[in-house]
């Protein structure tokens, strides 16, 4: 499986993760922030670490990075090879 098979199979919950995760928030502050229980917040990373390949929140934290397209739409951050929205916030 290629690295855009991988990234289209990322639901948009797991994608709404992913982004509270590059902001460099903890599981906790990730459910607060969604409204969601610590426990979903872990088993939407262990179900992205599976289609990823990656083995932690280090390497998915990378693996999410190299997914930016780097620009910005209107506050909204896009990914490269889909063009989905993740929401607004600071890039780094």
């Amino acid at each position: 499986m290629d690295q855009a098979d991988r990234l289209l199979r990322i639901s948009p919950a797991e994608q709404r993760v992913l982004l509270q995760l590059l902001q460099g928030k903890t599981n906790r502050a990730i459910a607060a922030q969604l409204q969601l229980s610590p426990r979903t917040v872990e088993s939407h990373l262990a179900v992205m670490f599976e289609k990823t390949g990656c083995c932690n929140r280090s390497q998915l934290l990378l693996w999410g990075l190299a997914q930016l397209g780097g620009s910005q739409n209107g506050g909204s951050m896009t990914l490269r090879l889909i063009g989905a929205p993740w929401g607004s916030g600071n890039t780094r």
